[in-house]
């Protein structure tokens, strides 16, 4: 069983790290291309843009950091193990003050996510 968990616990981390590239590359384009569409190039757009996404990154080095202390040992099972990872996930979809696209993005992964 452990074995299982393990196996799901890494897809999870793969999956958050792959979603944090991608944010990071948005953000790099967006920054980039922002000159060509806006009259200041350190306008407040600009600015809150780019908080956004560092606010999404961190959102999801957060559920990864949650997923990678979780021990395989002390669940019974990968449902188990699954059912706590939404549990925790929906906790701190509550009470993110930041955007919380990014958390419920990992939410329906965890419910998608075959094992």
């Amino acid at each position: 069983m452990k074995e299982k968990i393990n196996k799901y616990k890494n897809r999870l981390i793969n999956k958050a790290n792959v979603l944090i590239e991608e944010i990071q590359r948005e953000k790099e384009e967006f920054k980039k291309k922002y000159p060509e569409t806006h009259v200041n190039p350190e306008g407040y757009v600009l600015k809150e843009n780019l908080a956004t996404y560092c606010a999404e990154i961190e959102a999801i080095k957060s559920f990864k950091q949650m997923i990678e202390n979780m021990d395989p040992e002390s669940f019974s099972s990968v449902e188990e193990f699954k059912n706590r990872v939404l549990e925790e996930l929906n906790k701190m979809y509550s009470n993110y003050t930041r955007l919380r696209a990014g958390l419920r993005i990992m939410i329906e992964c965890v419910k998608s996510t075959f094992v």
